[in-house]
């Protein structure tokens, strides 16, 4: 099955974040060759959120990893700039090994 190649943590009913902003992983809404999406909630609030969730791992198979982070990174400086009611809105970032 694919979902072992994932980490255990990332699943529906997961919680993530620092302690003063913990999120909920819901259902997955979305998948790539490197990458899932999942709809999220924010605890302290409720707000439906989606989280993105990359595994370095697949990338690394795809070969030249610096090149898909690189990809990454500019994705995010260029969705931390765009601000448009039909384009998702970035609200953070946060890598893990």
């Amino acid at each position: 099955r694919a979902e072992r190649s994932w980490p255990q943590e990332v699943r529906p009913g997961a919680v993530f974040g620092p302690p003063h902003d913990q999120h909920q992983i819901g259902e997955e809404i979305g998948v790539g060759a490197a990458a899932r999406v999942f709809a999220c909630r924010r605890l302290k609030s409720g707000e439906e959120l989606a989280v993105k969730v990359v595994n370095l791992q697949r990338l690394r198979l795809l070969g030249d990893l610096d090149a898909h982070v690189a990809r990454i990174d500019r994705e995010v400086e260029i969705l931390r700039q765009l601000r448009h009611e039909r384009i998702v809105n970035l609200k953070g970032f946060h890598r893990t090994e």
